[in-house]
């Protein structure tokens, strides 16, 4: 079966250089960490198990992806016009991000939710990590009770390669030594994007407020230049 991801043709070869990097089991390299997210890898592996094969936007196929936030609205249209089936895939948090800008980009805002309107009215599955995420569209459309079909959600859990990520205890004082923790820290920690509407500055403001000096916070991800939400660190 052939699946096309419809994205843009840099996030397609990530995608591609990452499963790359796991089959050659490259472990904890800058490379192969940075390629995929687990989430997106699992969703690529499970292609894999498939016997799919993985094209780049191309209309000749039995079934299309849009990765969210990378994909272009019209090409669903034609998509949908050929009777490709359609599954949407990715994170919505972005989105919801746009409220915490300041300036307030109304602009911004509406062009993106009609975006996802047209994402989730046209695809004919979505994929999703939690439940809970139908909670993200519910926030943005206060009438998607009338439109959307809750049917269409399909969930693919997180998961972890043991045989990648695993614990080290050996490394673990080095590390956290080289991080500047000291071995009676208490220490919490983020791995993902820092966007603003996760409230990882409350987080942080409040941990430096604690009387408790041996709790730390550690974030760990991608700023993707959205200053507000990184100011505190």
């Amino acid at each position: 079966m052939k699946v096309s991801l419809i994205c843009e043709g840099v996030h397609f070869e990530r995608i591609r250089n990452g499963l790359e990097e796991y089959r050659r089991g490259a472990g904890f390299s800058d490379a192969f960490v940075t390629q995929l997210s687990p989430v997106l890898l699992n969703f690529a592996l499970a292609l894999e198990r498939l016997n799919c094969v993985l094209v780049h936007d191309d209309l000749d196929s039995d079934i299309a992806v849009a990765l969210v936030n990378w994909f272009r609205p019209e090409r669903l249209e034609e998509y949908k016009g050929k009777g490709i089936p359609l599954v949407s895939f990715c994170n919505y948090t972005p989105l919801l991000s746009i409220v915490c800008y300041r300036p307030f980009d109304r602009k911004l805002w509406e062009s993106e939710k009609k975006k996802l309107e047209t994402l989730l009215r046209l695809c004919d599955v979505i994929l999703l990590e939690t439940y809970a995420q139908l909670g993200d569209f519910q926030m943005i459309f206060h009438d998607l009770a009338a439109w959307f079909d809750p049917a269409k959600i399909r969930l693919i859990h997180l998961f972890a390669d043991e045989a990648l990520f695993r614990p080290d205890p050996a490394g673990r004082e080095a590390t956290r030594k080289e991080l500047g923790f000291r071995e009676d820290d208490l220490l919490f920690m983020y791995h993902g994007r820092f966007y603003p509407i996760l409230g990882l500055e409350v987080f942080a403001e409040g941990l430096r407020n604690s009387s408790n000096r041996h709790v730390k916070f550690l974030a760990v991800g991608e700023p993707i230049g959205i200053e507000p939400c990184i100011e505190c660190y």
